[in-house]
């Protein structure tokens, strides 16, 4: 028997969730990743429409969204699952945008630093987020704190 990857059964159970809400669900999900994506699109680039007539009528194409990242060029299979995966179920990474614009390292060891710990969210929270905050290192963990908060003072 077939192990499923860690990265389908995430997409199974966004998936999942996105159905019990008809597609109106706004999901965060955060933590290590253990993925290497660089400063690579998450959403969908060039998308055209003229030869495509498979979509319904109600698909909306992603909006490009540009995003910043202190592991400049470092790409890893994990990354490139963690990319297909926002550009599947619409969730974008948070890291590298909003108020953390140079996209800093999440992680720091004896072999260096770089940006493995993601909060990804639907696209339409963010307008929300009011605080994105990735700490210095510190002595309990390899792992720098990642602190967001979100303000929702209208529907979102």
């Amino acid at each position: 028997m077939m192990e499923t990857h860690t990265y389908d059964r995430l997409l199974n159970y966004i998936t999942d969730i996105d159905s019990k809400f008809d597609g109106n669900a706004h999901l965060i999900v955060c933590g290590d990743f253990n993925s290497h994506s660089s400063y690579l699109p998450d959403f969908v680039t060039h998308e055209n429409f003229s030869h495509t007539n498979f979509l319904s009528d109600d698909y909306i194409s992603d909006v490009p969204l540009l995003r910043c990242s202190q592991d400049h060029g470092i790409l890893n299979n994990n990354g490139l699952l963690l990319l297909d995966l926002c550009k599947q179920t619409g969730l974008r990474i948070m890291n590298g945008r909003l108020e953390d614009l140079n996209g800093k390292c999440t992680y720091a060891g004896r072999t260096g630093s770089s940006v493995v710990d993601y909060v990804i969210a639907t696209q339409k929270l963010f307008p929300f987020v009011k605080h994105f905050e990735v700490h210095e290192p510190n002595l309990l963990s390899d792992h720098c704190v990642v602190d967001f908060a979100f303000c929702f003072t209208k529907d979102v």
